[in-house]
């Protein structure tokens, strides 16, 4: 994965170089719903994960080289994404914020002069800036010892689709990829044994270009 991120940066930065005088250049709104669910690991096989709503805001930015059709785009997002995790009927509920940084390569394809597609791809910053702690003693898995604490920094690889209507409207959807743990823990008891958890992402998006 560090490769591929790595690949995608060095293209970006050619690209970035190499922008001809007729290229595109557009900042815009774009806002969403994120689908988020938890995957832990060290923690047996009796808990059932389930996928939450949360949103993101904010502010972004797009240049595109209209004749190859080849563009990059950044957002600055303010992001919550909650999940839930649930054992015996007793369940419990994790909200995190974070300011999120994606930047994606992007490829569209023209379907007249209203309209074109694309498919997107690139790495993903997200900073961790509040919200939740999980507290998994409250399905009564844990002792009151142990400890967990959530990661102030994740990375993750975004792959998406979308459509761009009438130049200003794009809508897409997006799968966040994580590379990193979202959170981490020890149990400190007899058996010493350690716990993680990654974050996966479905993000609806709707952006306006001006």
């Amino acid at each position: 994965m560090k490769k591929i991120i790595s690949t995608l940066f060095i293209v970006v930065v050619c690209l970035l170089m190499a922008v001809p005088a007729q290229a595109q250049f557009q900042f815009g709104i774009k806002g969403g719903v994120n689908l988020s669910k938890v995957s832990f690991s060290g923690i047996g096989d009796n808990f059932k994960a389930s996928n939450r709503a949360g949103f993101f805001i904010g502010p972004m930015a797009e240049f595109t080289i209209p004749i190859i059709g080849l563009g990059v785009d950044a957002s600055a997002l303010f992001s919550q994404k909650s999940t839930e995790l649930e054992k015996n009927d007793t369940k419990i509920t994790n909200k995190q914020n974070f300011i999120e940084i994606p930047v994606n390569l992007k490829y569209s394809v023209g379907l007249g002069t209203m309209a074109s597609v694309f498919i997107a791809a690139g790495p993903s910053f997200s900073f961790n800036v509040g919200g939740d702690k999980w507290d998994i003693k409250d399905l009564g898995e844990l002792t009151t010892k142990d400890t967990s604490s959530e990661k102030d920094t994740q990375i993750g690889i975004n792959v998406g689709l979308g459509a761009k209507l009438l130049k200003h409207l794009q809508v897409g959807v997006n799968y966040n990829i994580p590379l990193s743990k979202s959170t981490k823990g020890n149990f400190i008891d007899q058996t010493s044994k350690s716990f993680s958890a990654k974050t996966k992402t479905w993000q609806v998006s709707l952006a306006y270009m001006f």
